[in-house]
């Protein structure tokens, strides 16, 4: 598929900077790396991310979980991965979004990785669709909470964001 892709555009394949698995091999350790994984619902990246477990330089390994998708990683078959659920989060913070906690979670990762004690070789996060429309819901409660003056004297609709709705998401 890469190859037909390719043969479409002006980028000669032959050209490209494919590593070799030793070279890539060699690249990964002891570094830190910033991986999006996008496919439809079922193409396996969730059992990717849990078989990055089964490669000792890179567990354990915490899996942030945002759309149940983990009951397809057996402990058994991906050992060495944690998973911490979004919405079991929420349920000991019910006054907060599912998007206030997930940010909540990811500042409290972000923080502690930068200790050396920190356990965990890789982290992943699952469920970027579900994460999306948490982003969507805020926003737009944010909107529908401002006085109608900031929203240029009109009522929010309720299921609809805004443009500059829109905006704030795409920036968060």
């Amino acid at each position: 598929k890469v190859t037909q892709l390719l043969s479409q555009s002006k980028i000669s394949f032959s050209k490209l900077p494919i590593l070799s698995s030793v070279d890539s091999s060699r690249l990964l350790i002891g570094r830190k790396w910033h991986i999006g994984l996008y496919g439809v619902s079922g193409s396996g990246k969730t059992k990717l991310i849990g078989s990055v477990g089964l490669i000792p330089s890179l567990s354990p390994v915490l899996l942030v979980e945002c759309d149940e998708g983990d009951i397809t990683i057996d402990s058994w078959e991906y050992p060495n991965i944690d998973i911490l659920r979004v919405t079991d989060y929420r349920r000991h913070n019910p006054d907060k979004t599912l998007w206030m906690c997930f940010m909540e979670i990811l500042d409290s990762i972000e923080a502690e990785a930068k200790k050396p004690e920190f356990p965990y070789q890789v982290v992943a996060f699952d469920g970027g669709t579900t994460l999306h429309d948490w982003c969507n819901e805020a926003v737009v409660g944010e909107a529908q909470s401002r006085p109608l003056v900031e929203n240029e004297g009109k009522k929010r609709d309720s299921e609809l964001a805004g443009f500059l709705d829109y905006r704030r998401v795409g920036s968060r």
